[in-house]
């Protein structure tokens, strides 16, 4: 792959802060709380989520840790310890987002498009069937 030129190179990280797509995380934080009927529908989620979480980072670090602190200790020698724990961390991560994205999103997902679209009146998209507790 060919080295961009250097005005190129610098434009991609500029461009990056000035279109401040940084802030739509502490956006989403923003909007969730000051919108009280989002409040019963990611509430029924948290707690399954934590005990999943609490579950897999217990399996992990009692099961893989010191395993990995013992591989780890060939090549980073007395800091194997510190990096087997963001090894650990990282895995669980990707663990915790599997089993919850295939488990507990998709009638979430729903349920929010639901709430979003009955308080934007956009009934036309929506089952007015459906009952959201």
């Amino acid at each position: 792959m060919p080295a961009l030129p250097a005005p190129t190179a610098l434009r991609v990280p500029i461009k990056s802060v000035v279109s401040s797509s940084f802030l739509y995380p502490f956006k989403g934080v923003y909007y969730f709380f000051s919108h009280p009927s989002y409040y019963p529908l990611f509430g029924r989620r948290l707690i399954p989520l934590i005990f999943v979480s609490i579950l897999v980072f217990g399996f992990l670090f009692v099961f893989t840790y010191l395993p990995q602190v013992a591989f780890l200790a060939i090549f980073h020698g007395h800091l194997a310890w510190f990096n087997a724990v963001f090894l650990v961390l990282g895995e669980g991560q990707i663990l915790i987002a599997l089993l919850f994205e295939a488990l507990l999103v998709d009638e979430t997902l729903v349920n929010v498009f639901d709430v979003r679209s009955f308080s934007r009146e956009l009934l036309q998209v929506t089952d007015l069937s459906r009952q959201l507790s």
